[in-house]
């Protein structure tokens, strides 16, 4: 028969395996739209501008930024180096521009899907 103080001794390390379970679900979980769009939300206010006078686009798969990065990678190479902080990361590109046509209306803003950390941004004239 198990005495209690092995007992004790096992329930303490299953609760401490399954707490670890459950703190590496949290930190595997991927961002929703919504939290991403809500992060990078933050990010376009703290740029002075309100969201209310913006167009928010979340681009899916990240295409329309691949396409605006490789006409980048052409026409600035130097430029478009800035953005290699983006390769190997697991990011979601957020585009927004003013609903008034202006200039320096554009802006990206790059979210890390797993840990919430807006990684770059990137103003457009």
């Amino acid at each position: 028969m198990l005495s209690k103080n092995v007992i004790y001794i096992i329930v303490i390390c299953a609760i401490s395996l399954f707490g670890c379970r459950q703190d590496n679900k949290k930190k595997n979980r991927l961002l929703t739209q919504e939290e991403i769009i809500q992060i990078a939300n933050k990010e376009r206010i703290s740029e002075g501008i309100s969201i209310e006078e913006s167009n928010v686009y979340y681009d899916i798969e990240n295409k329309k930024w691949k396409s605006r990065l490789s006409s980048l990678k052409n026409t600035s190479p130097e430029y478009a180096k800035r953005f290699s902080v983006l390769d190997g990361r697991d990011y979601q590109a957020v585009h927004y521009s003013l609903k008034k046509i202006a200039p320096g209306g554009v802006l990206w803003v790059f979210v890390d899907k797993s840990t919430s950390e807006v990684i770059t941004i990137h103003g457009e004239p």
